[in-house]
């Protein structure tokens, strides 16, 4: 097998962005677009390495309703409702509100620190845009983009192994699904042996995959995010 990598923000995102996430709950809907604006941010110069955004201000200014509120749980019912609260509100630097992964009941809007508001956020669909991977690596060469794809259960193997997750179709036939998908954080493109491929930093912490990194077939994308920065 031969891997070549096109756009590669692999580096940068170690540099800016330090190790991935491990999340608790069903929180990746926050982690995967506040990560992109935030490195988007630093990649121009408007935010210092040293700082981070609020991935915790996005979870408490999302409305209830919005979200799965069982114990444990957490996941977004539809992940454009994040795109909008984005856009609209934007977050706070996490000194003023630090992820703590908690889904509390009645969470208050952080009052201290400035705001960070994207010019835009766009939630893009396969469904609804024409030549979807060449749309995807376009906005991949202004830096990472969160992406969701479909959780079949090969996917939990990448606690144990490093592979490229491109489920087999009797695993897709056969499979219960996560219908609300998994937003990692895309860094690189590329081709394995004619397959378009995403490498991505996961929020599944530094044991999985390969130091948190793993590698998915492009055509299991979904949706991605495109998040404008001034």
């Amino acid at each position: 097998m031969h891997l070549v990598w096109n756009t590669n923000w692999d580096d940068d995102v170690v540099m800016k962005l330090g190790d991935p996430i491990e999340q608790l709950i069903n929180d990746c809907w926050a982690v995967g677009p506040v990560r992109q604006y935030e490195i988007r941010l630093k990649l121009r110069g408007l935010l210092p390495n040293h700082q981070a955004l609020s991935i915790q201000e996005i979870i408490n200014i999302t409305p209830r309703r919005f979200l799965n509120m069982m114990p444990g749980r957490g996941e977004i019912h539809d992940i454009w409702e994040v795109g909008e609260i984005l856009k609209t509100q934007g977050t706070v630097l996490e000194e003023f509100c630090p992820f703590t992964q908690n889904l509390h009941t009645n969470p208050r809007r952080a009052v201290l620190g400035d705001r960070f508001i994207p010019t835009g956020v766009e939630v893009r669909s396969r469904e609804f845009v024409d030549d979807f991977y060449t749309s995807l690596v376009s906005e991949l060469v202004g830096g990472p983009v969160a992406v969701r794809i479909p959780v079949y259960s090969s996917y939990f193997d990448l606690a144990y192994e490093d592979f490229v997750y491109n489920p087999t179709y009797g695993e897709i036939v056969n499979d219960g699904y996560s219908r609300d998908g998994h937003v990692l954080l895309a860094t690189a493109n590329g081709q394995l042996d004619g397959l378009n491929v995403l490498h991505c930093q996961d929020s599944q912490g530094l044991n999985w995959g390969h130091g948190g990194f793993i590698t998915v077939a492009a055509h299991l994308v979904s949706d991605f995010f495109s998040i404008g920065v001034e």
